[in-house]
């Protein structure tokens, strides 16, 4: 929630403003990011300031390769990519609109997460 709405949503008025329910759906690769993921995003960002990971939703994102005003971002967990980017003077799931998804690169998957992937199969 952003502007006004947003702002109240958070003080006394807590309640008056429901949030909209947003349909959990996941983009593929090198599609832009869903309404549901933007939204985890920030709502991750707003908890704690970090970015967890919106396929597995577990693993914090960590820093890859970076240019211009972008960075990619990897979960080490599942090795699900972002091409992470917020919109200069936006909020919220608006300064997300540039995200894309750059899919799964098993590359980037952690050693102590690999054997639990291949036990859970």
């Amino acid at each position: 929630m952003n502007g006004l709405r947003g702002y109240l949503g958070k003080t006394i008025f807590k309640g008056l403003f429901p949030e909209k329910v947003i349909e959990k759906t996941k983009s593929k690769g090198s599609e832009k990011l869903t309404e549901w993921e933007k939204d985890f995003i920030c709502k991750s960002m707003d908890k704690d300031g970090t970015i967890t990971c919106t396929n597995c939703e577990e693993a914090k994102m960590c820093e890859g390769p970076h240019g211009g005003m972008s960075v990619n971002i990897r979960c080490p967990k599942c090795g699900q990519g972002i091409n992470f980017m917020m919109l200069p003077g936006c909020t919220g799931v608006e300064a997300l609109a540039w995200c894309d998804n750059i899919g799964v690169d098993e590359s980037w998957i952690d050693p102590k997460y690999k054997k639990e992937l291949e036990n859970n199969k």
